[in-house]
């Protein structure tokens, strides 16, 4: 999810009753730890191929919350008035889990148990900007603050309403999967894979992605509306000798393994007739806010000689 949503539950979870007796520094310290998953934003500086390959790696793992927890503790004890070790441990574990859990249920796909796997999860809930979330977290929190109450009681009916919201979304998705089930079976497709991924701005859109032996089919679809499902077909292209060169490049091995509904479309271009084949992952070909929306788009250019010229992300 976003990092103001984040920051926001880490505030709700110290205002649920974790900030008594340590006032807003408490406070502070936990949403600050619910933001220090994203710190690997840094790897963007060296190259959008590391960003790739580490986001939501290390720093997202369960496995290893306990250290970053211990870590940023012992940073939070020498810098911080508060001078209770394991309180300071919980505050951290408590906002480093938050992030985690909130990156799962989004698209993306998380590393949750690097670095024993580098397998993505995704629950698939929740879009990564979730309009609906992130208002039920900041609009009692900006009644508290303009109240000046403490409302512990409050902020801990809230996260409880937040939790029935994600269930919501997690019910949605199951009725989208059975549905989307129900299509392939009326148009006898040979299903190999197939996901329902949320997309903005409710809990009513849907991207359906089906793979099948001869191509992937998309389709959008709105629970609340009674409009005619349609897919839209994207067959895998006849294999040449340069698509056969860029599957065979470590940077197209590498969106491989991160893509999930990976197509791929050659093409000649000009000038000096070069040889273009790219990649683009389906799963991100998203309308956001009315928008058509399509990064993470790798583009591999070759010479008559199948000569890489270049290799680039778009």
């Amino acid at each position: 999810m976003d990092d103001l949503t984040h920051a926001l539950i880490g505030t709700l979870i110290a205002k649920a009753g974790l900030e008594r007796g340590h006032g807003k520094t408490a406070t502070r310290l936990l949403w600050l730890s619910a933001l220090f998953p994203d710190s690997d934003i840094v790897l963007s500086f060296f190259s959008l191929q590391t960003y790739i390959l580490y986001h939501r790696g290390i720093t997202h793992s369960f496995i290893a919350l306990p250290i970053f927890a211990l870590l940023l503790a012992t940073l939070f004890y020498f810098l911080c008035p508060i001078k209770r070790f394991w309180y300071l441990t919980l505050l951290c574990g408590l906002g480093l889990a938050s992030h985690i859990i909130l990156d799962l249920i989004t698209s993306y796909g998380t590393m949750i148990f690097y670095p024993l796997s580098d397998k993505r999860y995704a629950l698939d809930y929740v879009f990564i900007i979730d309009l609906g979330f992130t208002a039920l977290a900041a609009i009692p929190l900006l009644y508290l603050r303009l109240t000046k109450r403490r409302g512990e009681r409050f902020c801990q009916m809230i996260l409880l309403l937040l939790f029935v919201y994600l269930c919501a979304a997690a019910f949605q998705h199951k009725l989208v999967l059975n549905k989307l089930e129900n299509i392939c079976q009326e148009k006898r497709l040979v299903v190999l894979e197939m996901d329902a991924l949320p997309q903005p701005p409710t809990l009513y859109n849907w991207l359906c992605l089906v793979k099948t032996p001869t191509g992937i089919y998309q389709g959008w679809l709105h629970l609340a509306q009674k409009v005619p499902f349609a897919f839209r077909w994207f067959p895998y292209p006849t294999s040449n000798g340069f698509i056969a060169a860029a599957d065979r490049l470590d940077t197209t091995k590498l969106y491989h393994w991160f893509a999930r509904y990976p197509i791929i479309e050659y093409k000649v271009g000009n000038p000096g007739g070069r040889h273009i084949v790219e990649y683009f992952d389906l799963r991100f070909n998203t309308r956001l806010f009315g928008l058509h929306h399509r990064p993470f788009i790798l583009q591999i250019v070759f010479d008559n000689d199948l000569k890489v010229v270049s290799q680039s992300f778009k």
